[in-house]
């Protein structure tokens, strides 16, 4: 066994430390021309980009676009709904029902503002979700009821996977997020 790791950990380093080096050597420099990133359909603008993007923009509807970009759609959001589920999940466990609160009301929060920014979104996160399930848990974090929380944890978990179903991205259930967090 010994042997195979070795052998392993020799062909790993033979072929990514040349690859390093070559990255290395083709990094740029700090004295390259700042310029926008091709990944963005930024508005052009009449000013070299610079660590003042906001104001480098030639108008405010310019800085509006920028702001959209940067702000970005329903990902972020949920990307913090995801965290603060699992902050909600552990904090039940340790029975700190302060924290179980503050993440359940944050968690509303973070869909609502992504709502805001996705509003085709709303009738299946305030039908599936929000309108009721939430007020479940809530009134359970509310009392302290520790064997509700549980319970409510698990509905919320099958409403926020029936939502990823009614919004076409079920494969947002197929991670250790909806796996592993159970009671």
């Amino acid at each position: 066994m010994n042997k195979v790791l070795a052998f392993t950990v020799i062909a790993i380093a033979t072929a990514v430390l040349p690859l390093s080096a070559l990255a290395y050597e083709k990094a740029p420099t700090v004295d390259n021309p700042a310029r926008a990133p091709m990944g963005l359909k930024l508005p052009a603008q009449k000013a070299s980009p610079s660590n003042n993007w906001l104001q480098d923009a030639d108008s405010d509807a310019d800085r509006f676009k920028k702001l959209e970009i940067y702000l970005r759609g329903f990902d972020q959001p949920m990307l913090e709904v995801g965290e603060r589920y699992q902050r909600l999940y552990d904090a039940i466990k340790d029975k700190n029902w302060e924290l179980a609160d503050y993440q359940w009301d944050k968690t509303k929060w973070a869909i609502n503002t992504g709502l805001m920014k996705r509003p085709k979104r709303t009738q299946n996160a305030e039908g599936i979700f929000l309108d009721g399930i939430w007020k479940q848990m809530d009134q359970a974090i509310k009392a302290k009821d520790y064997k509700q929380m549980k319970k409510e944890f698990m509905v919320a978990r099958e409403a926020c996977m029936a939502c990823h179903v009614a919004e076409n991205v079920a494969f947002m259930n197929n991670r250790p997020l909806f796996r592993d967090l159970r009671f």
